[in-house]
């Protein structure tokens, strides 16, 4: 008898890049084998055929069922697969499946070929109309055996990629460009992030950089990492210089990128500093937690808080504080800004701001620290968040008890505390508590719980509680401890007579 395995499921090409589906086969993957794993063609009507095949590698019969689903990427150019119902639909209008191939049963070692039909009119009238893009799935629906264990269960997707006959606009914008560095000595990454303005995918051909100290002179020369980039949508292009020969001093990066044969995109120059040998600059700050605050409408509210720069260069930020209504992310109640002139590598600067009072109510406040300059990945932004209560005037929890006795009654020396408790405060508030009772060696010989309730700002109440318990001839005293407001305590005691 197998031993029950349970449900599986195995997508093959999740977290790869495209440029790895390119490059590689299928592996078998629990069971299934699918080759190719990436379908990278330019159809025309005449070729409008694409296709895959699986193979069945267990020692049992599969069944196997295909579905569609859209695609697309991530910056690091990572497979994004798109499984909401309007990207399905649209991948199944441009990817057409015969009946039988939806649902089939492979036999153990048995191979199937996979043909999809590509309708070129429904996708060129779909954007990006140049090119079409899907995943095929292939998921093993296992069968039982006469015990009914249940085997593994594979799911494995084949990324399509199609170049459509027609009008083809290859257009890319480079829209930010910087230099990084993980840690001192570390490799030098020089990353470009692309946008694709095109309506066809494209991988940049050549890319290249060249460093050049403040002479001018080259101090060397690495190339960009190719990448698949789809229409409208952004990538990062990314170069490597592991070259240890970069002393202190002003250097300059010059790129260029190479969309197809011929056709460049130039990429601004970047001044960059190193610091120490190759140690690039840094920039690098933040924030100090923000305090919840509570004030009095129409007081002065005075914000405090501390940049600290983390980074090996000076900073000057650009310090920028939001107030909001609570829960309003559009209702801006005031901003305030301005530019420090310098904090140093290192140093934790105190600021405070003091802004004029606000009406009652709860806002939401944020602080942010912009900071670093474009050849260092641009604007970097340290931010901290509090909330701030505005009430109408200051609470002023207080009380007293102003009286305290106990009265034993003739009949079977029943007990009754009477307390006599004063809201001194501005607010309402509730009291409860406990009275114990003691002998004249200190014992607790009984307790009277004092129960919960509410008095007035300004007012006094007058607590009463019975107690039914026998206590013998004596003189005893009575303890009282009161909770009242927010964990404020009051405190009495009274002696008394049994007969």
């Amino acid at each position: 008898m197998l031993k029950e395995r349970g449900e599986c499921l195995v997508l093959v090409f999740i977290g790869l890049s495209f440029l790895l589906l390119l490059t590689g086969e299928a592996n078998a993957q629990m069971g299934m084998n699918v080759s190719p794993l990436m379908i990278y063609k330019e159809v025309s009507v005449n070729n409008n055929i694409i296709s895959t095949t699986v193979t069945n590698l267990e020692r049992y019969p599969l069944e196997i069922t295909t579905s569609l689903a859209g695609l697309s990427h991530n910056l690091e150019g990572k497979i994004e697969i798109l499984e909401n119902e309007e990207e399905i639909e649209k991948a199944i209008k441009i990817f057409n499946l015969a009946p039988s191939d939806r649902k089939f049963t492979l036999a153990p070692g048995e191979k199937r070929k996979i043909n999809l039909k590509v309708n070129i009119l429904k996708a060129q009238n779909i954007k990006p109309s140049g090119a079409a893009y899907g995943v095929l799935f292939f998921s093993s629906q296992p069968l039982e055996n006469k015990n009914k264990t249940l085997l593994n269960v594979t799911r494995v997707g084949v990324a399509i990629l199609i170049t459509l006959p027609g009008g083809k606009i290859k257009k890319g914008e480079i829209t930010q460009v910087y230099l990084t560095q993980v840690k001192a000595g570390d490799e030098i990454v020089y990353v470009l992030k692309l946008k694709n303005r095109g309506n066809v995918h494209f991988t940049p051909l050549t890319g290249e950089v060249v460093i050049k100290n403040n002479k001018g002179k080259e101090e060397g020369r690495f190339f960009i990492q190719p990448r698949i980039c789809l229409p409208e949508r952004e990538c990062y292009l990314k170069a490597k210089w592991e070259g240890h020969n970069l002393l202190p001093g002003e250097y300059t990066a010059c790129g260029v990128v190479e969309i197809e044969k011929g056709k460049e995109i130039k990429v601004r120059d970047i001044h960059f500093t190193i610091v120490k040998p190759y140690v690039l600059v840094q920039p690098a700050g933040e924030l100090s937690d923000l305090e919840n605050i509570k004030v009095v409408q129409k007081e002065p509210i005075n914000f405090n808080f501390t940049f600290i720069n983390m980074g090996n260069i000076d900073l000057n930020p650009c310090i920028n504080l939001l107030v909001r209504e609570e829960g309003s992310k559009s209702k801006l109640i005031r901003e305030l800004s301005w530019q420090d002139e310098k904090v140093k590598v290192g140093e934790r600067k105190d600021y405070s701001i003091i802004t004029k009072g606000l009406p009652v109510g709860n806002y939401n406040v944020v602080i942010k620290a912009e900071y670093s300059k474009p050849e260092y990945g641009g604007t970097k932004v340290a931010m901290a968040e509090a909330l701030l209560e505005v009430i109408e005037k200051e609470l002023v929890i207080e009380g007293e008890i102003t009286d305290f006795s106990i009265e034993v009654t003739e009949t079977e020396n029943r007990i009754i505390s009477k307390i006599s408790f004063k809201n001194t405060g501005n607010t309402e508030f509730s009291v409860e508590g406990l009275i114990e009772l003691k002998n004249n060696q200190g014992r607790v010989v009984g307790q009277i719980p004092v129960n919960k309730t509410s008095i007035l700002a300004g007012k006094e109440k007058r607590i009463k509680e019975l107690w039914k318990g026998n206590l013998p001839v004596g003189l005893y005293k009575a303890v009282v401890t009161l909770i009242y407001g927010e964990g404020k305590m009051a405190t009495g005691e009274t002696l008394f007579l049994v007969k």
